[in-house]
């Protein structure tokens, strides 16, 4: 093992000799050049210095810059701006970079030299990317694209493609990003340019990851990170080892995302990536996190945190606040977890980034959902999820989903909260399926044996050139068939592992069905519940209108006993003619129709209308059957009734009895109003007024019935469609009108809502679709 150690730092050492080599011949000539020839060296040592001593090159860049300018010499100020811009750019000061690219750009736009102002275009977008400034970026990107395809340039136009397919991906198209990214990638596998072909594959990997698709995610990193070790790229090596992290800890397998967390995060700070330190940060401390060892978790994000405010990174502030309010969030420190999360969603909203904003919605409906607020957690979640379908995000979906359909089972909607579980299911079996896992579980063991095939090759190939490594072999021979042995003995057990996680899965498989079960039943149990108190309500109202009811059978009635009572007299007088008895039998037939249609209307009404399909309704038509039923009520009580129903107003769907029950329920409410407020009220006569208006508008129904009593407060006018809520006394009412009615106009599609000043008048409003 010593002799392996030996011979990779032996080519390392060569390595580093080389480029040191070519630094001290720059730093030995510059000592005696002078004019033009030390503006060159200048900016040469700049070049070389740029990544791994950003702050050493931006010194000898400045002084190039400085003695371009008391020469007057363009070539070198120009090439001192752009490499003064990549420094910058390096050492994520990115207000800068732009600064030096755009004076760059002046200079290249006054000499028309395109291939250098679509390279400034290109630095320039690239700074307000990472500055999170997309539209810009954009912009900067488009204009780059056009000169570079003009010219042929096929490298430079790679360049542009790729980065025009990160913006795509983080706006969430993801179809746009990937047009982008494998253009780009056929450009530079046709050229051969190995190193940027491995920022393409790890970009398309980003893509797949931000899709949920770990194989793929997985596939494209490994490719990327082969060839980046194979090249020595330290700072994209570092990249890439923290995606693949990300891949096993999205996947649950934490161990080995921290493993390639540690790796990055050591090669980040050898190479001193600032921005990549801080994001390395991040993630381990999300593991630590998920371990529950928030201490830890914390130290973490604040030393993130810091550097994100050093650089100006506002995404990676917004993203590392939502992370330390997670933490106070595990601990139960709600008021702490929410200050932190709002902080991080105005950031999010002041760079647009929908990602961030999807996330933190999440965790705001979290807080709110742990403090029992769940309407207000119900809220965010429907718009986290609304930012996860613009952004196609399967992860935050499936997060959504399940808290959705939780906050639903709280507030007993068991519908909603089984539909939106059925998402969440679906999705996660689509996401998680054991053979998903095993994929990728395969893709890991090949890459890595492959990459163990190499090292081999290369031993190899040096015991052909040197005779002593043969020893060395023979031990990494054996050390191999060691390994082999312990890969299968861990083969074994992990074999075994998953034979015992399936026959979990399928113990909880079949606790879903059960669940399901329980949840239908509840469901039927519930509707149920719903019928009978509709049907309640209908009796309750038919029995406080049952005198105007008797009222109105009885003046028929009444007709017809003096109908009968005249012909008896006319036989006794013996003037009853056929004419009369002709007439005066009309008159009585008449009358019978009349209580006929009254109890007719009155048994329909009281059915119970729970399975009666949906009909074509007038809505003015059904208003004048209410009125029928209540408008003894009405006089009796010295109620002024004004009807203001608009002539072929059209029609709506749905079922005329449970409509009516609505308009009779709020004409009853008004009733109880008005008489509440001017019965203490001395010669009060005519002064109740209840007001009926339809009109059609924007192609719905309006409903409105106002009354000039005694007004709802402001603190109850969020309670009034509540089950069993009333202001009234026992023998006015359960409670149950109001609620009932809001049930009924949702299942016709419609909207209630209500209007009211306390001590002048409430108005009722309600909305149908018109057909």
């Amino acid at each position: 093992m010593r002799f392996f150690v030996t011979f990779f730092a032996v080519i390392l050492s060569l390595n580093i000799f080389s480029s040191q080599t070519k630094i001290d011949s720059l730093q030995i000539e510059l000592k005696k050049a002078e004019g033009k020839e030390k503006v060159d060296i200048l900016n040469s040592l700049t070049g070389e210095l740029i990544y791994d001593q950003p702050s050493t090159a931006l010194d000898y860049g400045n002084q190039a810059l400085k003695l371009a300018e008391t020469l007057n010499y363009e070539k070198g100020k120009v090439t001192a701006y752009m490499r003064i811009g990549g420094g910058y750019f390096i050492s994520d000061n990115y207000l800068e970079a732009i600064e030096s690219y755009s004076k760059a750009l002046k200079i290249y736009e006054s000499r028309a030299d395109e291939f250098q102002i679509s390279k400034c275009l290109n630095n320039i977008g690239d700074s307000y990317y990472y500055l999170n400034d997309l539209e810009q970026a954009l912009d900067f990107f488009q204009r780059s694209l056009r000169i570079k395809e003009k010219l042929g340039a096929k490298s430079g136009t790679a360049r542009t493609l790729h980065n025009i397919g990160k913006i795509y991906k983080d706006q969430g198209d993801y179809e746009k990003a990937l047009d982008f990214l494998y253009h780009a990638l056929q450009i530079r596998e046709e050229i051969k340019d190995k190193k940027r072909i491995a920022f393409t594959l790890n970009e398309i990997g980003n893509v797949f990851s931000s899709m949920s698709n770990y194989e793929k995610t997985l596939e494209f990193y490994l490719k990327s990170l082969k060839i980046k070790e194979e090249i020595g790229d330290k700072r994209g090596t570092a990249i890439t080892l923290n995606n693949i992290g990300n891949v096993h800890s999205d996947i649950g397998n934490e161990d080995k995302a921290l493993e390639y967390y540690q790796k990055s995060l050591k090669i980040q700070k050898e190479i001193n990536n600032r921005s990549g330190i801080a994001y390395s940060l991040l993630t381990i401390g999300q593991i630590y996190s998920h371990n529950k060892d928030y201490a830890t978790a914390l130290e973490y994000y604040k030393r993130a945190l810091l550097i994100r405010k050093e650089i100006g990174d506002k995404k990676g502030i917004a993203d590392l606040l939502g992370a330390i309010g997670n933490i106070y969030f595990y601990k139960n420190d709600m008021e702490t977890a929410l200050a932190h999360y709002l902080k991080a969603k105005k950031l999010q909203t002041e760079i647009n980034s929908k990602n961030g904003l999807a996330s933190t919605y999440k965790d705001l409906g979290d807080v709110f959902f742990k403090l029992e607020n769940i309407e207000k957690a119900l809220n965010y979640y429907l718009e986290s999820i609304k930012f996860a379908r613009e952004i196609n995000s399967s992860e935050l979906l499936l997060s959504g989903y399940k808290s959705i359909s939780n906050a639903f089972y709280k507030k007993m909607n068991y519908k909603k909260a089984f539909d939106y579980f059925k998402l969440y299911a679906a999705l996660n079996d689509s996401l998680f399926s054991d053979d998903l896992t095993k994929r990728i579980s395969e893709m890991q063991i090949k890459y890595e044996t492959e990459k163990k095939e190499k090292e081999i090759e290369l031993l190899t190939k040096e015991q052909e050139k040197q005779i002593q490594f043969r020893n060395f072999l023979v031990f990494i021979s054996g050390l191999i068939f060691i390994v082999a042995m312990l890969l299968f003995y861990l083969y074994r057990l992990k074999k075994q592992e998953n034979i015992q996680q399936k026959n979990v899965e399928e113990q909880i498989t079949e606790i879903n069905r059960s669940l399901e079960i329980r949840v239908q039943q509840e469901l039927k149990k519930r509707e149920q519940q719903q019928a009978l108190l509709i049907q309640k309500s209908k009796l309750e109202s038919l029995g406080r209108l049952s005198a105007g009811i008797a009222h109105e059978i009885n003046q028929p009635v009444t007709r017809l006993s003096l109908g009968l009572d005249n012909i008896l007299v006319r036989k006794s007088m013996h003037k009853l003619d056929d004419q009369y008895l002709d007439n005066k039998c009309n008159e009585l037939f008449k009358d019978i129709e009349r209580i006929r249609s009254i109890i007719e209307h009155i048994r329909t009404f009281s059915r119970d209308q729970s399975s009666s399909s949906l009909e074509r309704i007038d809505p003015n038509e059904v208003i004048n059957n209410s009125i029928q039923l209540i408008r003894t009520q009405y006089r009796n009580h010295d109620v002024h009734l004004h009807l203001d129903l608009s002539e072929k107003i059209g029609y709506i769907l749905g079922n005329r009895f449970k409509l009516e029950q609505v308009v009779l329920n709020m004409l009853s409410n008004s009733k109880d109003a008005v008489d509440e407020k001017f019965d203490k009220i001395p010669e009060s006569r005519n002064m109740k007024k209840i007001k009926i208006r339809t009109y059609a508008e924007n192609n719905k129904i309006n409903i409105e019935i106002e009354d000039n009593g005694l007004g709802i407060p402001d603190y109850e006018k969020e309670k009034i469609f509540d089950p069993f809520y009333t202001t009234k006394s026992t023998d006015k009412g359960t409670g149950l009108g109001l609620s009932i009615s809001y049930g009924i106009i949702r299942e016709m599609e419609g909207e209630i809502s209500v209007e009211s000043e306390f001590g002048k008048f409430t108005k009722m409003k309600i909305k149908l679709p018109r057909i």
